[in-house]
């Protein structure tokens, strides 16, 4: 999704994109959102095709799908269409200067990363296809699993290891996970409103994040300390 804030933002002689029907006053479709969002994005795709803007309370949102739209997007220049302004629920749970928070220089900046390099990439997959068998081994010769549960934890897990190291990835334990839990549930839509609404949600969301912080602090010690001493 892509964010464009105002009429005036539109190139000249550039299109509208079509506009989704309904919505409610000063929300627009945002209660949509909150209840249905797959709904919501399939009734955007059936009514406006592979470009169509939503009114998420005054922030005019347009979803682009379909091959062409999404090379578009790809190809597109991120100071016109801003990736970022679409997700204000995130900065809350990453941090202020991060990711949906950062600026486009400082987002092709951590694309040099070197774990988002190609060779790292190769490697990131066949440590995925290692979690899943090792999930997988929980099930024994058959069984059933909840496809929600199982791929939420599975995330965790290949995340972890790919991102921020295998040593993080075996220490992890069921804190983390209810601590991810609590972070996902403040993803909440009403964050177009105001992402630090006196919400239960916000709080533990707010509360989880700073326990995580907390717990990566001390991973990041310890890894210093144990460099030092080498």
């Amino acid at each position: 999704m892509s964010d464009t804030s105002s009429e005036s933002d539109t190139p000249s002689g550039g299109l509208e994109p079509p506009v989704l029907s309904g919505g409610w006053p000063i929300l627009g479709h945002l209660l949509e959102l909150r209840s249905d969002p797959i709904g919501l994005f399939s009734r955007v795709r059936e009514e406006c095709g592979d470009v169509g803007e939503m009114n998420f309370a005054g922030s005019r949102v347009v979803l682009l799908s379909g091959e062409e739209a999404q090379e578009a997007f790809f190809r597109g220049d991120e100071e016109q269409l801003d990736q970022a302004a679409a997700y204000p629920f995130m900065t809350p749970i990453f941090g202020e200067g991060v990711v949906f928070d950062a600026s486009p220089e400082q987002r092709r900046q951590a694309m040099k990363n070197q774990s988002l390099k190609a060779p790292m990439m190769r490697h990131h997959a066949e440590g995925i296809a290692s979690e899943t068998r090792r999930m997988m081994t929980r099930l024994g010769d058959s069984g059933e699993i909840d496809a929600l549960d199982f791929f939420s934890e599975l995330t965790i897990y290949t995340s972890s290891g790919c991102l921020i190291g295998r040593q993080f990835r075996e220490e992890l334990t069921p804190e983390y996970f209810k601590i991810f839990y609590e972070l996902e549930k403040g993803t909440d839509a009403l964050a177009y409103v105001n992402p630090n609404l006196p919400l239960p949600s916000f709080w533990a969301r707010d509360r989880a994040r700073r326990r995580m912080v907390g717990l990566l602090t001390e991973v990041f010690e310890r890894r210093r300390m144990n460099s030092e001493s080498e």
